[in-house]
């Protein structure tokens, strides 16, 4: 029933689904994951209701919009059906590479690293298959390896993956850049290049709309660099912007918002507030073991591994 409804909702107002994808990869660019849920949704349901080919590539999107609201589950479910809907398509060899690359991106979301390492590779092998290695959504994938790599230790080939997909994406100024840059700046935060790390994360902040979740992500971790060069008045004025912005750019109890929250607490640790910091700590534990995500996938979800 619900479906239908939203069939008809779209009908009323004349839109196919081509239009709601259009609405629904803006609101999704923008950060707003829910609108782009919402839109890509009532897409779905006249697809469904149609019969047409494209409910795999559209269950592919809303899999894509639930993922950073912590919606793991659902985001499997879809990404699974897609795949199956797509099995035996030896047309549709670059939509089962997107699958790929959105199910790997849920495995390491969950903390599954190891299938999401394995998953990613082979969602690299069919994108050079069919896309050749210089698409943007190869460099999307490398961006995905190079963190996995990075959360392994292994600096060196996230080092080289990063600079891959901004191989990739620098000559046609993708809209993509701004995740590359964070990654890089991370990395270099990790490797203790802290000029460098800056330089990443300010080109992320001063490229985005000050809405979109990963300019808070890009605030927080200047406010890092700036506590580890000595300036804790700096970092915690720049950490106070990161969760104001977070508060209105991520979901309720996301876990980001609880790190930056943490983070918070070290600051002001080192400023010598110890009560307040005290204090935060333990309002943030207690908003942590209420966070609304299944218990089964607590793990932390990075923004960082998410495609636009």
């Amino acid at each position: 029933m619900f479906r239908l409804a939203l069939v008809f909702v779209a009908l009323a107002f004349s839109q196919t689904p081509e239009d709601l994808y259009g609405a629904g990869a803006l609101s999704y660019a923008q950060g707003r994951y829910g609108q782009a849920e919402h839109e890509w949704r009532q897409a779905l349901a006249i697809a469904g209701a149609t019969q047409t080919s494209s409910v795999p590539r559209i269950q592919i999107l809303v899999a894509k919009a639930l993922l950073p609201q912590g919606k793991f589950l659902e985001a499997e479910r879809l990404l699974k059906l897609a795949l199956e809907g797509m099995n035996g398509s030896a047309s549709d060899e670059r939509g089962k590479a997107r699958a790929l690359h959105a199910l790997a991106t849920l495995y390491s979301a969950v903390g599954r690293q190891r299938e999401a390492e394995i998953t990613a590779e082979r969602a690299l092998e069919a994108f050079h298959s069919t896309a050749g290695p210089s698409d943007p959504e190869t460099a999307m994938v490398l961006m995905l390896l190079g963190m996995l790599k990075e959360n392994k230790g292994d600096l060196s080939a996230a080092d080289r993956h990063f600079l891959q997909a901004l191989t990739i994406l620098e000559p046609t100024q993708s809209s993509e850049l701004p995740g590359v840059w964070y990654n890089l700046g991370h990395l270099r935060y990790s490797q203790k290049k802290l000029d460098e790390a800056e330089h990443y994360f300010r080109r992320t902040i001063a490229s985005e709309r000050p809405e979109h979740p990963i300019v808070a992500l890009a605030l927080e971790n200047l406010a890092l660099v700036k506590l580890k060069r000595g300036f804790p008045a700096e970092a915690l004025a720049l950490n106070s912007e990161a969760m104001a912005l977070a508060q209105k750019a991520l979901p309720p109890g996301n876990p980001s918002y609880i790190s930056m929250r943490f983070n918070h607490a070290k600051i002001l640790r080192a400023l010598g507030r110890k009560q307040e910091a005290r204090e935060l700590e333990a309002s943030t534990k207690e908003a942590a073991r209420n966070t609304s995500v299944d218990p089964r996938l607590r793990d932390r979800i990075d923004v960082r591994t998410l495609t636009r």
